[in-house]
């Protein structure tokens, strides 16, 4: 298909620009049948090229790449196309840190955390698709795990949960 840097980096920007969701790097490899050196390096020039001359962004999340607009030009695109910045609350954010460190997490881990009942802010994080269900526990009542998203990584640019600050306690 293409046999040097410059095309490679070009076809990639446009298969990422066309692409409705992130794309698994590994598939893109095989699906593009080039040498692998020569994927890295147009990945490695295209990053360059954005980098220097547009107000997206290369984001990579669990062997996966998509396009994001730069976080300068948010507010702008906002006023523009009518989109929502979205703000979690402070008690959101700390059962979502909560789960990311921890995960899997039962609903009781988060209510005994907290001290009340989780269930509006499990289902608030859950409606923005940062944390999902994994499954329920073989124990009495069937206590339900979560997890976070790959929308978590996303929303907050990290690559893997390996990414996550450490934190001390």
């Amino acid at each position: 298909m293409t046999d040097n840097i410059q095309d490679t980096a070009l076809l990639l920007y446009a298969i990422l620009f066309a692409a409705p969701e992130p794309l698994s790097i590994r598939d893109l490899k095989n699906r593009l049948n080039m040498p692998e050196k020569l994927f890295d390096e147009g990945l490695l020039r295209l990053r360059e090229i954005i980098e220097k001359h547009s107000p997206l962004d290369i984001q990579e999340v669990n062997g996966k790449i998509m396009f994001m607009t730069r976080p300068e030009y948010g507010e702008i695109i906002r006023a523009v196309t009518g989109l929502k910045k979205t703000r979690l609350s402070e008690p959101a954010l700390h059962v979502l840190t909560y789960i990311a460190y921890n995960q899997p997490v039962f609903k009781s881990a988060v209510d005994e955390l907290r001290g009340a009942d989780s269930e509006s802010t499990l289902g608030t994080l859950r409606n923005y698709g940062l944390i999902e269900p994994i499954g329920a526990a073989k124990t009495a009542g069937a206590p339900i795990a979560y997890k976070t998203t790959e929308k978590f990584l996303q929303v907050f640019q990290l690559k893997s949960l390996k990414d996550l600050p450490l934190v001390e306690l």
